[in-house]
């Protein structure tokens, strides 16, 4: 099992103690998750094989199966009521009455530590397990009760993306790609363009009524999606339903709604861009059904 750890150990969760938005934050939220996770599974290791080397068959962690990433915001959800379970079950084999035999003290105290490294006063609680480990137990359950209300916050500020904008990562966005978008506009000039917040085209962003891509974390605008109107300009009519299909279902290939818009047509005689500018807005959406679904037949 390598070396007990030392009684000098610091907590290793920092959760977010501070307001922070964007992908600092989310990243904060992330970290914490994959510490608690991590640490949590190890410990229920070292329990499960401490106990039943020592008779005790009580104690059976259930299998983790691996969370799906269908969505975004589908696996943080797993991760959490994994780890959960998990220290729910430990810290119920931390309350039962039971006495490991031989070497197994040395798996329980590295699991203890892994644990006390959860809470804000980890070395306190070694020390107190070395010398009465029941009371110290004791101590760390409640620390641990404690923490569960953390994750519970702390997942549902990891999952407050769900709606994530439709993005694609910058590795993801061709440099062909950029090229066949023409004018790319940062939000903040496409937001003045529109007579808009920039916050309040952001929005717009997430909600999926523009198309935006995501390069180097900054968001790029394709200017062709934007029309004229007398002495106004706004997003072209039927945009929002055209990209939907590609854009549904956490999918977010804002790529594909792009080649998409931009490439010429047959059907409509046109690329789809130019046939929404032209008002053929139930044509365009149509296409882009078919499309996206992967028949263009």
């Amino acid at each position: 099992m390598g070396d007990t750890p030392s009684t000098g150990e610091e907590s290793v969760l920092e959760t977010p103690t501070t307001p922070e938005t964007g992908d600092a934050s989310r990243t904060t939220d992330i970290r914490f998750l994959a510490r608690l996770n991590g640490r949590v599974n190890e410990a229920a290791i070292l329990v499960s094989v401490a106990l039943a080397n020592s008779g005790i068959a009580d104690f059976h962690p259930t299998a983790m199966s691996t969370p799906s990433v269908a969505g975004v915001s589908s696996w943080p959800r797993a991760v959490v009521e994994g780890s959960l379970q998990r220290l729910g079950e430990l810290r119920n084999a931390f309350q039962q009455p039971w006495l490991p035999v031989g070497d197994q003290d040395g798996l329980i105290r590295e699991a203890f530590v892994l644990l006390a490294g959860l809470t804000p006063t980890p070395a306190l609680l070694i020390d107190f397990f070395d010398s009465d480990p029941d009371d110290a137990r004791q101590a760390l359950d409640a620390y641990l009760a404690i923490l569960e209300g953390q994750v519970r916050l702390v997942a549902r500020l990891a999952a407050r993306d769900d709606r994530k904008m439709p993005t694609v990562a910058s590795a993801a966005v061709p440099s062909d790609v950029l090229a066949e978008a023409g004018e790319l506009l940062s939000l903040s000039q496409a937001a003045k363009r529109l007579g808009l917040t920039r916050q309040a085209l952001h929005t717009r962003v997430k909600k999926r009524q523009v198309l935006a891509l995501m390069q180097r974390k900054n968001l790029l605008l394709p200017a062709f999606q934007f029309v004229s109107h007398g002495s106004q300009i706004a997003v072209v009519e039927g945009l929002k339903d055209v990209i939907a299909p590609f854009l549904k279902s956490g999918g977010a290939d804002a790529v594909a709604a792009l080649r998409f818009l931009q490439t010429y047509h047959t059907e409509l005689g046109a690329t789809p861009a130019n046939a929404l500018r032209q008002g053929r807005r139930t044509e365009v959406v149509r296409a882009a059904v078919r499309t996206a679904a992967g028949d263009d037949g």
